[in-house]
């Protein structure tokens, strides 16, 4: 005879998110819900160190957080990376829009004829104290002109393929091929294999 288990069936598997973003939080959250993964925003302070890549970035930032905070938590870092601005605002993406925005980068693209341009996020876990790192990506145009409301951060400005609107101007179809999305549903079903 089995032994009865205690784990009460469709009870959510509880994450920290570590980011000060709450914008990511919501986003994330609305990705994982169908895995039955509740994310809680966590603030930790992490000094990102200088990469080529958000993986980079995602790994080390996960192995300080680590030895601040002893449970199981995600954190993740995102950037656009622009072909004709070689990468930039890559890595930067964050400082580089607190400075100069989405207009800046505009100003940026002026005269450029090749637009290409592609979204990459990469999310560390940290899970019974081993980690793992996933990451999306999402190819696209940028615009000549900022459009629509929704979203955040460069949303106006880029245009993912297949599509004839930014992200701003479609968070569903963003919340469908999003960088972001890709990461966190890989990590969904990850999850929900171990389960």
């Amino acid at each position: 005879m089995k032994p009865k288990s205690n784990k009460k069936p469709g009870k959510p598997l509880v994450l920290r998110f570590v980011t000060s973003n709450p914008h990511k939080v919501e986003e994330a959250q609305n990705i994982l819900k169908g895995y039955g993964i509740k994310l809680i925003q966590k603030d930790v302070n992490c000094d990102e160190i200088r990469a080529e890549d958000v993986s980079q970035v995602a790994y080390a930032c996960a192995m300080l957080v680590s030895k601040k905070f002893k449970g199981n938590f995600v954190l993740e870092d995102s950037g656009l990376f622009v072909k004709a601005l070689n990468g930039f605002p890559g890595v930067y993406s964050k400082v580089a829009y607190g400075k100069i925005g989405t207009g800046g980068i505009l100003r940026l693209m002026r005269g450029c004829s090749d637009r290409s341009a592609q979204f990459r996020c990469s999310v560390a876990l940290m899970l019974g104290g081993r980690m793992r790192v996933i990451t999306g990506i999402c190819n696209g145009t940028i615009t000549h002109a900022a459009k629509g409301k929704g979203g955040f951060g460069y949303d106006p400005v880029f245009k993912p393929h297949g599509s004839k609107k930014t992200f701003a101007e479609d968070l569903v179809y963003k919340s469908r091929v999003s960088h972001r999305s890709r990461a966190f549903r890989v990590l969904g079903r990850l999850l929900a294999k171990k389960r």
